[in-house]
């Protein structure tokens, strides 16, 4: 039997038609629905290899992502990998019966539930299921070392001072 696999193909499709599958997908940005907002972003095209063998389902994949820092709000663009792996089950009932919580090298999902692949991926990314490589430099962190409340430092612009205020009313 043959199957046509893209990012639309459903888990179910996989699990009830195919023995094994070895593929690759580019995906644009555009192709991800749920996964993209002000704190990350997929940035060009991102490349997927897709393993399929008795019912476990191996993805890897890698692209650019624009990530905002959460310490400093900075935007950069740097590069993400995903290595993901799922053993499909084909019941809701088979997945409670599995389901083991202390396991995060796999994920145990059902044929039922219908997911597409494209909305596997989005999962793994909305849930941060990925590395970034760092190549950010956190004006947070820089500025986390340094003594603010140095009366030298006070009148620097920029400079981080979390609790300035709190240090003046307490010298009232």
């Amino acid at each position: 039997m043959i199957i046509v696999f893209n990012a639309e193909t459903s888990v179910g499709d996989l699990f009830y038609s195919a023995k094994a599958l070895d593929c690759s997908l580019r995906l644009s940005p555009s192709q991800f629905r749920r996964f993209g907002d002000e704190q990350a972003a997929i940035c060009g095209q991102s490349d997927w290899l897709v393993s399929y063998d008795d019912s476990i389902l191996n993805v890897t994949g890698s692209g650019n992502i624009r990530i905002q820092c959460r310490l400093c709000n900075e935007k950069f663009v740097t590069e993400f990998s995903v290595d993901s792996r799922f053993k499909i089950l084909s019941s809701e009932k088979e997945v409670r019966k599995h389901y083991d919580f202390f396991n995060s090298n796999i994920e145990i999902i059902s044929a039922e539930e219908d997911s597409s692949f494209l909305e596997l991926l989005e999962e793994e990314l909305i849930l941060g299921n990925y590395y970034a490589s760092d190549n950010h430099l956190c004006r947070f962190v820089e500025h986390k070392g340094k003594k603010f409340l140095n009366k030298k430092n006070k009148g620097k612009a920029g400079a981080y001072r979390p609790f300035e205020v709190l240090g003046e009313l307490m010298n009232k």
